[in-house]
């Protein structure tokens, strides 16, 4: 009988042991998994970060590319208007106003401007013309290959010759005689860029020819 007793005793023993040892196995395995979630998540923050930190530089670099283009590469656009139009015998002799303005377009970058062409139009509407009416016809018979900074270039005259009547009209506001164009060039970056440019005719106004409101920008 007493060993029977000591029997289920230590029987005894060995369950709450082992009960023991499996909940301590269970918290072991608990703190072992934590550990590895947290691993995991600090992980994933730090390639996260890496990659935000790589981001940041390339945009850096970027910027630093797109500034150092912007402050070295050609810029063309209208340096001025010089305006020719019939005198006084002449419309007395043929009856008619004629315009032949010259534009002049400068480069005022640090660096040449390639595979340049240029064309200037002259219209009469009766009104302001929209974005998809200025037509162009843009060939390499309207350029020249090269801009060099600080260089001059003459676009081939625009002419139009108004009748008295028409005349009349565009003294009276009725009728708009529009000068505009438009300049393709590439970048020593290799980048293709336009100067587009509008100009209104005013009687009134010194020179004759006036910016217009919109179309005059460089891309």
């Amino acid at each position: 009988e007493l060993q029977s007793r000591q029997y289920l005793v230590c029987r005894l023993l060995l369950e709450k042991t082992a009960t023991i040892i499996s909940i301590v196995g269970v918290a072991v395995n608990a703190v072992i998994a934590c550990f590895a979630v947290r691993q995991s998540r600090a992980a994933l923050a730090s390639a996260e970060a890496a990659r935000e930190s790589v981001g940041a530089a390339n945009k850096s670099v970027e910027q630093a590319k797109g500034a150092l283009e912007i402050g070295n590469r050609a810029w063309v656009h209208v340096s001025r208007v010089i305006p020719h139009e019939s005198g006084t015998d002449e419309v007395a002799q043929s009856r008619q106003v004629t315009f032949r303005p010259d534009v002049v377009l400068k480069n005022y970058g640090p660096t040449p401007a390639a595979a340049f062409m240029a064309e200037a139009r002259l219209e009469l509407l009766p009104e302001l013309p929209k974005a998809e009416q200025l037509q162009f016809n843009l060939t390499d018979k309207n350029g020249v290959s090269v801009v060099s900074p600080g260089n001059e270039f003459w676009v081939p005259s625009a002419f139009i010759a108004l009748s008295l009547d028409d005349w009349l009209l565009l003294t009276k506001g009725k009728r708009k005689l529009v000068l505009f164009g438009r300049a393709h060039y590439e970048d020593i970056f290799g980048k293709q860029h336009k100067s587009t440019w509008l100009y209104l005719y005013d009687s009134e106004k010194v020179g004759g020819f006036v910016a217009g409101p919109f179309h005059n920008y460089v891309t």
